[in-house]
């Protein structure tokens, strides 16, 4: 996937193309809060973790039973989403599952700020 965002000051408007192998699709959008959500999506910052990544850190820091569902609506993404972030946080060595799906709960292994 390829993001490449344009800002035409005079309409703070913004044009996203994805490509998407079947071509390119474009969307314009003129509400600079989507904007910030598009582009805090693919930032990336520290050890490579993302915004929603440093999120679902927080989230878990907060309450260690947390289950993926709730955190898809915590943070306004879909589960599919959110357990594709879980599953590269666990690659990353930040989380660990203690325990079963259900009864179990979330342990941060690297306990870093900045993660």
């Amino acid at each position: 996937m390829r993001v490449t965002i344009y800002r035409n000051t005079d309409l703070v408007a913004e044009t996203i193309e994805k490509n998407n192998g079947e071509g390119t699709k474009r969307v314009t959008v003129n509400d600079e809060e989507v904007t910030k959500k598009i582009v805090e999506g693919v930032t990336v910052n520290g050890e490579g973790v993302t915004v929603n990544q440093k999120a679902i850190l927080d989230e878990i820091e907060k309450n260690a039973r947390i289950t993926a569902q709730q955190l898809a609506e915590i943070l306004h993404i879909s589960l599919r989403k959110t357990k594709k972030n879980i599953a590269k946080l666990k690659l990353k060595g930040l989380i660990q599952r203690i325990g079963p799906d259900k009864s179990g709960h979330w342990k941060i292994i690297k306990q870093n700020n900045n993660y």
